[in-house]
């Protein structure tokens, strides 16, 4: 009976870094629907979700709790974050992509570099609009890993 409330899940391998802590493997659990979109879960619509605490499994196999807030850094596999989950383009030109490439320093004085891809009106196409809109997680890509980054926990920007 207890098959019946199982809801199927991807899993996605991940390194997270809490704020104050080591960083850690966890696979986190995402779910075949996505409540906003078409199609299945990203990490970054996880973590623009509304839950406080996000499971994951430790790399022993334990459930953890990741509080969303605490989270400074997640880093997966390209692979595991496609360029469509992130982007939500709308009835923008893709043509009109600005990428920029970036160095954050985050709170702990932690590094984290790569290139952060967006798209914006025309009269919005700074990174200073982008940075300054809603969003809690900021994806950059550095090679074949994507960061997605809390950016409250981003204490300077600088282009490179």
């Amino acid at each position: 009976m207890s098959g019946e409330y199982i809801v199927p899940k991807r899993q996605v391998r991940a390194r997270v870094i809490l704020t104050g802590q080591s960083p850690a493997d966890v696979k986190l659990f995402l779910n075949e629907c996505a409540e906003t979109h078409e199609g299945h879960e990203s990490p970054i619509d996880l973590l623009s979700g509304s839950q406080t605490f996000i499971p994951a499994m430790g790399r022993n196999g334990e459930v953890v709790l990741l509080h969303r807030d605490n989270l400074m850094v997640v880093s997966l596999a390209t692979g595991d974050e496609s360029a469509n989950d992130y982007m939500r383009l709308g009835e923008q030109d893709p043509r009109n992509m600005t990428v920029v490439t970036v160095e954050l320093i985050m709170q702990d004085g932690a590094t984290v570099r790569g290139e952060v891809s967006y798209l914006m009106p025309e009269s919005r196409r700074r990174l200073q609009d982008f940075l300054n809109t809603a969003e809690r997680f900021l994806t950059l890509r550095e090679g074949a890993v994507v960061h997605l980054v809390n950016k409250r926990r981003i204490a300077r920007i600088s282009t490179t």
